[in-house]
């Protein structure tokens, strides 16, 4: 199944905050090293971190309307669980939140038509054969985008971030709105040094290939391939099985390099009751199209109802999806990491305060 809001996404690490924790460096205060600790904390203290000290800080950077072109913050969950900005996920350790992009939508022809318009009336004012420079086009255009703003609808999206330390996944496959997040999430928590859990698109590319071949069990080439040339020589095949497949194997000996590929993750390799992982990987360290097994909606029912007092179907099922997606991702990274070979070494050992 795809959960929606989650099916595609950015994995970061935060060995860096370890290393600075470690290090005594001034930056990082008790908060950081209880959310570095939130491994090993029990899950109703981390559900109570979450709503408390994780989401206040969070609610300081609400999000709020434009007052140019766009805008992003951190947005609140329903009242129905209190309207909190973060809360744990039953089952995990792990934190949930979402930031949310307001940006003000100004279609071109609008502003185009209204450009013309005014510049038809400014022309009637000016001396016989006045013709605009392309600078007095430029300067009305500025100043027409400007005045349309104001008025202009607000288009939101919503970015799902959860942090199950030592990784933090941002559900985007946008780089600049990842990096939006996390200078945001910065704002909020004083410091919040991330990295790419996977390696370099090098490394990503060929590794790839290697499940194409065949040589990695239990991850297999799926459905769609994008191989590239060195001369820029674009190929791609989709709804066809890519493992083994002979005229892929025959692009590769002609030096292609794998750019993107539809892989699955065999259940075996996960642990009871994941399933089989099918995702889209990129030399980009991008990750799409993530299907996951499904969720078992009793498994952490008791707990979710505990923790928020809320009995809907809706909600239930959305905790498990939840659930089920931390887990799928966790064990895709130890996949990543011990089976592909293409995840940085990440130190997430948090020495006693006594010790730094």
């Amino acid at each position: 199944m795809k959960v929606k809001g989650f099916e595609k996404v950015i994995i970061l690490h935060l060995g860096a905050l370890f290393g600075a924790a470690n290090a005594g460096e001034k930056s990082v205060k008790s908060f950081h090293r209880t959310l570095l600790d939130t491994p090993n904390l029990d899950e109703m203290t981390v559900h109570e971190f979450a709503a408390g000290s994780v989401s206040d800080l969070l609610a300081k950077h609400e999000v709020k309307d434009p007052i140019g072109y766009k805008t992003i913050g951190f947005a609140p969950y329903a009242d129905y669980v209190g309207g909190k900005f973060a809360m744990g996920i039953p089952g995990t350790n792990a934190i949930v939140l979402q930031a949310e992009k307001r940006e003000r939508v100004l279609p071109g022809v609008s502003v185009r038509n209204e450009v013309t318009k005014r510049m038809d009336t400014w022309r009637e004012k000016e001396i016989e054969g006045w013709e605009p420079t392309r600078k007095d086009w430029a300067q009305l255009k500025d100043d027409v985008e400007a005045e349309m703003l104001k008025t202009a609808p607000i288009r939101p999206t919503r970015y799902n971030v959860i942090i199950a330390v030592p990784y933090v996944y941002v559900f985007t496959t946008s780089a600049k709105t990842a990096e939006e997040i996390n200078s945001l999430l910065r704002a909020a928590f004083g410091t919040w040094p991330v990295e790419h859990v996977l390696i370099n698109d090098f490394v990503l590319r060929q590794s790839m290939e290697k499940v194409v071949r065949g040589n990695i069990d239990g991850v297999t080439g799926d459905d769609f391939i994008h191989i590239k040339h060195d001369d820029g020589d674009d190929v791609k095949f989709k709804d066809i099985d890519i493992h083994k497949d002979e005229v892929v194997l025959d692009y590769l000996a002609r030096h292609y390099t794998v750019r993107a590929l539809n892989m699955r993750v065999d259940e075996g390799l996960m642990r009871a009751g994941v399933g089989n992982v099918f995702f889209r990987m990129t030399d980009k360290a991008i990750i799409s199209g993530i299907h996951i097994g499904e969720a078992d909606v009793d498994a952490n029912y008791e707990a979710t109802l505990e923790r928020y007092n809320n009995d809907s179907g809706t909600f239930l099922t959305y905790m498990a999806n939840l659930f089920q997606t931390v887990l799928s991702l966790q064990d895709v990274i130890d996949v990543f990491r011990d089976k592909m070979d293409i995840t940085v070494e990440v130190d997430a050992q948090l020495e006693d305060d006594d010790e730094v």
